[in-house]
């Protein structure tokens, strides 16, 4: 049996669960608004998100950045020969992120070599 039904054992007896709801709800405070906001009916307007700072994405994209874009009708076998690629590289960086944080080594430069080498497949 839960606190609220303990704090009402007359109205669980007789089966009204309005009863035992309505004292809950006269006990509630309700915050009052600001009458500075309600009167004068401001809201925070949204900026123009179209502005002169950035020109669109499709606009600046190069001619290298094309080939980059995924290709419906690649082969389902050599898509899924590039998935496993990325694959097998995220497995081995967490495996041997030890060896990639020392200062000599060359593991993540050749990672990134290999997954450039996938992307264009």
């Amino acid at each position: 049996m839960s606190a609220r039904d303990s704090e009402f054992p007359s109205a669980q007896s007789d089966g009204s669960r309005h009863s035992r709801h309505m004292p809950a709800r006269a006990s509630l405070a309700v915050r009052q608004r600001e009458e500075t906001h309600s009167s004068t009916g401001a809201k925070r307007k949204r900026t123009n998100t179209t502005s002169a700072g950035g020109a669109s994405p499709a606009s600046t994209m190069d001619d290298d950045d094309l080939d980059d874009v995924y290709d419906p009708d690649q082969p389902l076998e050599e898509r899924r020969k590039v998935q496993q690629g990325f694959r097998d590289l995220l497995r081995n960086i967490t495996e041997h992120s030890e060896e990639y944080l020392q200062g000599d080594s060359h593991g993540l430069h050749e990672t990134i070599l290999r997954a450039n080498e996938l992307s264009k497949q």
